[in-house]
């Protein structure tokens, strides 16, 4: 998991083009069967990109949830918004299926211990 960390206001107004891009564009959020994941100290904020081809892919993949966030699961502490911007797939949350087409959003309450992704076609 990527952290970026605050830049300070007086240096952000001397920032080139380039050094914005680097300190806040979000590049190769996604990867096949992976979770990409950006924590950002600006706003607390955690950016994941999940692109589920051929299999169940687990919100906490390749995340150290202990290290990072001092919790047992990924929503102990925190709720999650999910953008469906690829082709149909599901969302299972603690056991319960939802059915996401292109466009569709979901949202997934603090607590939810378990939260998987799927593809319908893995093309």
């Amino acid at each position: 998991m990527e952290i970026r960390y605050s830049s300070n206001q007086r240096d952000f107004k001397r920032y080139t083009t380039e050094e914005t891009r680097k300190e806040f564009l979000i590049e190769n959020l996604y990867a096949a069967n992976e979770v990409v994941a950006v924590y950002s100290h600006v706003d607390r904020m955690v950016t994941l990109g999940c692109m589920p081809t051929t299999e169940t892919v687990p919100i906490d993949k390749g995340i150290d949830i202990w290290h990072n966030f001092g919790t047992q699961y990924f929503l102990e502490r925190r709720e999650i918004g999910i953008f469906n911007i690829g082709g149909a797939g599901s969302i299972t949350a603690d056991g319960v299926k939802y059915e996401l087409g292109y466009k569709d959003c979901l949202y997934i309450t603090q607590g939810t211990k378990e939260v998987l992704f799927a593809s319908e076609d893995a093309a």
